[in-house]
């Protein structure tokens, strides 16, 4: 198995590791904080889940609520690599926790926004199809050491487009959801294609 059977491309790769350098200079005493209190980057990554799983239950009460939570859940998932990263126990195991609990965060604000009708159910349903097939394709090229130049990853385009609507009353996440559905069906079978004759050959 590669070194690399996670879920990201070379490209992305590079640039994770470039924003993982900015991040640690910039957070420093907060990471260094979790760290001495034995918080785990795995301990992070769940905890993102979960307040993402909160900003989900406030649609039904508050958006703006919801919305905030929503941010709240990207930020702390984007500290899970620097904790793994300054305790050195960075892992393809934490790449899988982290990419699990994005998902789980993914779907769930997708059936949300669908359940209280402000995305339409067909184009909601595309998205939370294609977007872990992506994530797994990504994953088996890497496996076969044939990474994509590059990973549509649309969730923080979908969420931005929610606060929009949350804040703004402004609700376009049918036209967005629908455009990047379409992007990510065209990398999906791209990669499915690829995968095939890889595998053939």
């Amino acid at each position: 198995m590669s070194n690399c059977a996670d879920c990201w491309s070379p490209s992305e790769r590079k640039m994770k590791t470039l924003i993982e350098k900015i991040k640690a200079i910039l957070f420093y005493p907060f990471i260094a904080l979790l760290i001495k209190a034995g918080i785990t980057a795995n301990m992070v990554s769940y905890f993102s889940a979960i307040v993402g799983l909160i900003s989900v239950a406030f649609l039904w009460y508050d958006l703006k609520i919801s919305a905030v939570l929503l941010i709240i859940s990207l930020m702390i998932d984007g500290v899970d690599g620097s904790v793994a990263r300054a305790t050195k126990k960075n892992s393809l195991k934490g790449s899988v926790t982290d990419c699990f609990c994005d998902q789980a965060t993914i779907s769930a604000s997708t059936i949300g926004f669908i359940a209280i009708g402000i995305l339409d159910p067909i184009i909601g349903g595309f998205y939370l199809v294609l977007y872990p097939i992506l994530i797994t394709f990504s994953i088996l090229r890497n496996i076969v050491n044939s990474p994509a130049c590059y990973v549509l990853r649309p969730r923080i385009i979908v969420y931005g487009t929610f606060v929009l609507y949350a804040f703004g009353s402004i609700n376009v996440l049918n036209h967005v959801v629908a455009i990047l559905s379409a992007a990510l069906l065209f990398q999906v079978v791209k990669d499915f294609y690829f995968l095939r004759s890889k595998l053939n050959g």
